[in-house]
């Protein structure tokens, strides 16, 4: 690819022919004809060169390049002047300027200084990339050799890696960036190099130290850390955090006395970890203390020797990592995580959509109720008209008609201003509202214009909706009985060809009955028996009472003489996207019912893993990775017990072993009838890439938007076992391809408010998101709006460069530019 190379000139004959010269060399020429022009056309574009000449009127090439550095630290640069004053290459070499060169000039001398300032751009940018392959490996060493001294001392065996462990958890849930926590990482490998050959005659002692044993011990480690650190460069920002991790928050630590913000955060974070190591942790004068027992000193010092905000981030953590015993002897879960109040509506719409689709109708309409409380009297927007309409559902299904009403009005007034898809629901649920009471003609125009909406995103599972919500308004009158039938047909035929029985559960109430009588009116229905058949007849039970004789002995033989035929509706039901809940015969397994949370999670842990044999000791080391072997096959037994009885108590009725257990092996039963969101994900996130592979597009952006539905937040949210966060990055990177191909598909299709959706979620996940901004962009140029093409440009540049010090791409500043030319 050729380089790109600004050319800064106040001469217009210079500037024409030195962009002719570069041009003839095949080389992408911007020319500025001052100062001010080319920092501008540095904000739109990357340069791997700047020429300049030297004196030019309101700003000078040495000042010009200087600004442009600030936009582009690694773009080389040029000089060049008919003057000879000795201060201008001293300015340029003090700018670290890679030629300067006189006037007048050989082309041929200029072409070569082009290429030799380039190529050594190049080298440099490989330099760059080995470096940093070399660093990984150099850390991974460093990693290597303080475990290995460390192995040498029974007291210290594993303390670094756990520190680094417990150091990294707090850094992500602070927010830092992948390079701090990489400082920090190491930091916390190494924070105690400066004590070797110091342990052995320090630690140890079986009484306890002295005042001034620690006050040597402490000023000796620091000395030996700086020797150690001085003359290695790579490590000097890693020697920073270890020289200061023992500075206290009030100002009383050591060796300089900082206190608060004038320590680095790295440090703070380090000096709560290595703490709480060492307090649960056996020394020769001690016993080590309890979790809680630990936590407790570390809150109690919060302000004075540690920093709140770290003790805080630390608390929240630790709390889902108490041991079975502790854990035990609390009789409630405690809080995991504070999160935003956005999220915390977030969750408690999905749980109480959860208790809907159960069929739960009391308990859901609390959870949309407690929704709406946390969400306050003056919020609007998307979240607000999903509670309200999920509410007015609960109500409507309880013969609460005007509760309902008021409700969806107030879901209606509460999607002004959001997208269409927000909207077009609030519209399904006040038609369906509307047509029950007796309002068929307003009723049938909010469904019709929620189709239009839904038709637009392409949203076949809100389409099936729509289809089953008009059935039921027009059946209420005999007029218009044969349109009702029509309604369920098309409705039971794209359900059953697009794979969306979920809508059933969803709308069970009132999809079942039509179902039904839609089974008895029509001769041949193929589609409406299987989609019977897989609701199974334990689901479709309750509702025979509300149907004629006829229709219930027509249901009865279908469902109970399909010998092997085995209902899809299953007892047990996972559902891992925001909080791991478990539901099993209709009922919610509660926290009490756990006991532990390890039983919980375990139980988490084996359904990620449904399918495949898992050794005991690999679940021991992940679960108890600090207890002794025996004690740590006996809390293995104790949390399958309370794992069984949990789900005993809640579906008696079930006798199939949920996990099963063979010598030194546990497996998830995959034969009996479960269901688990995040397996249903990855079944249809491996689909739509298959058939995108297969050039089956349609049918992979139907798997793909089946999907993105299911992701209804990250995966255990709240929980941070490593092995929970590798499955949580793993599935955040699907989401967002997710997100990334529907985006393309419908931009493609030139649905330019639909691709918008899709790109402010990624932006959501990733404010840098370059393909997104994009998007944005080109989708406002395509509606007409240039000046909010040009904003969002400039958004994305100040998030790029306030995030990682990088300008926008070129194809990004190539559509700025032109905008605004």
């Amino acid at each position: 690819m050729a380089e790109n190379i600004l050319v800064v000139e106040d001469d217009p004959l210079m500037l024409a022919a030195l962009e002719i010269l570069l041009d003839d060399e095949g080389y992408n020429v911007t020319t500025a004809s001052s100062g001010l022009e080319a920092i501008q056309a540095a904000k739109g574009k990357t340069f791997d060169l700047v020429v300049s000449d030297v004196r030019m009127a309101e700003m000078d090439g040495i000042e010009t390049i200087s600004n442009v550095k600030k936009e582009q630290p690694d773009t080389r640069a040029i000089v060049i002047t008919g003057y000879a004053s000795p201060d201008v290459p001293i300015q340029a070499i003090k700018m670290g300027v890679d030629d300067y060169i006189m006037k007048p000039f050989d082309d041929r001398q200029f072409v070569a200084s082009v290429k030799r300032c380039l190529e050594n751009y190049r080298l440099q940018k490989s330099y760059t990339t080995g470096l940093q392959a070399q660093w990984k490996d150099f850390a991974s060493i460093i990693k290597l050799l303080a475990e290995g001294v460390e192995e040498r001392d029974p007291h210290f065996a594993g303390h670094s890696r756990r520190v680094a462990q417990q150091s990294l958890k707090i850094g992500r849930r602070m927010g830092l960036g992948r390079n701090r926590l990489e400082v920090l990482e190491l930091a916390a490998y190494l924070h105690d190099i400066g004590t070797i050959g110091q342990k052995e005659a320090l630690l140890d002692k079986t009484e306890e130290l002295m005042k001034e044993d620690l006050d040597d011990f402490k000023e000796a480690a620091s000395q030996t850390s700086e020797k150690l650190f001085s003359n290695v460069s790579s490590l000097r920002e890693v020697f920073r955090v270890i020289l200061h991790h023992h500075e206290w928050f009030d100002g009383s630590g050591h060796p300089h006395g900082l206190q608060s913000d004038q320590i680095p955060i790295e440090s703070r974070i380090l000096c709560a970890a290595e703490a709480y190591d060492a307090m649960t942790s056996a020394r020769p004068h001690r016993q080590p203390l309890g979790l809680t027992e630990a936590r407790k000193v570390l809150e109690k010092e919060s302000g004075t020797h540690f920093d709140p905000e770290v003790v805080e981030c630390f608390r929240s953590i630790t709390t889902t990592e108490l041991t079975d015993e502790e854990a035990e002897a609390e009789p409630e879960f405690a809080h995991e995580e504070t999160l935003s109040r956005e999220r915390q509506v977030e969750l408690m719409l999905g749980i109480a959509g959860t208790y809907l689709s159960a069929g739960d109708l009391e308990t859901a309409g609390q959870g949309y109720s407690e929704a709406l409380e946390l969400l306050g009297t003056d919020a609007s927007g998307a979240l607000r008209s999903e509670a309200l309409s999920g509410l007015a559902l609960s109500y409507l299904h309880r013969a609460r008609t005007d509760e309902a009403r008021n409700a969806v009005e107030r879901a209606v007034e509460a999607a002004t201003g959001a997208s269409q898809l927000v909207k077009g629901k609030a519209l399904l649920v006040r038609g369906l509202v509307r047509g029950l009471q007796g309002e068929l003609d307003t009723g049938e125009k909010d469904l019709e214009e929620a189709r239009a909406s839904f038709e637009t995103w392409e949203a076949h599972y809100e389409m099936s909706r729509g289809l089953l919500y008009r059935a039921k308004v027009l059946r209420k009158s005999k007029a218009h009985k044969q349109e009702s039938l029509a309604a369920v047909g098309e409705a039971v035929e794209k359900i059953d060809r697009f794979g969306l029985q979920h809508v059933l559960k969803q709308e069970r109430h009132l999809a079942i009955p039509l179902l039904l009588e839609y089974s008895a009116q029509v001769n041949e229905s193929p589609h409406c028996d299987r989609l019977l058949l897989w609701l199974g007849y334990d689901a479709v039970h309750p509702f025979l009472a509300e149907v004629d004789t006829p229709t219930r002995e027509k249901a009865i033989g279908l469902l109970s003489n399909r010998e092997g035929v085995q209902s899809q509706t299953p007892p047990l039901s996972l559902y891992g996207f925001g909080k791991f809940r478990v539901f099993a015969g209709g009922a919610e397994v509660g926290d009490k019912l756990w006991k532990t949370r390890k039983s919980k999670y375990l139980f988490a842990y084996l359904g990620i893993h449904a399918g495949r044999d898992i050794p005991d000791e690999k679940v021991m080391d992940i679960f108890w990775p600090d207890h002794p072997p025996e004690k740590a096959r006996q809390s293995l037994y104790a949390a399958l017990s309370h794992m069984r009885k949990a789900l005993e108590k809640v579906n008696a009725g079930e006798n199939d072993r949920v996990v099963l257990a063979r010598k030194g092996f546990y497996r998830f039963n995959t034969d009996r009838a479960w269901f688990f969101d995040v397996i249903e994900f990855e079944k249809l996130y491996d689909a739509g890439k298959a058939r995108t592979r297969e050039a089956r597009i349609d049918e992979a952006m139907l798997s793909f938007q089946k999907a993105e539905a299911l992701y209804t937040g990250d995966f255990m949210e709240g929980y941070y076992a490593d092995w929970a966060l590798f499955v949580r990055e793993e599935l955040q990177m699907k989401y967002t391809d997710v997100l990334e191909q529907l985006m393309v598909y419908f931009f493609d299709k030139e649905r330019h408010v639909v691709a918008a959706d899709y790109a402010n979620r990624l932006l959501k996940i990733d404010n840098c998101h370059q393909e997104a901004h994009t998007t944005l962009m080109r989708g406002y140029l395509e509606q007409g709006k240039p000046e909010q093409a040009a904003r969002q440009y400039q958004t994305c540049s100040q998030i790029l460069k306030d995030e990682l010090n990088i300008s926008p791409s070129p194809e990004m500043s190539e559509l700025y530019l032109s905008i605004t030319t």
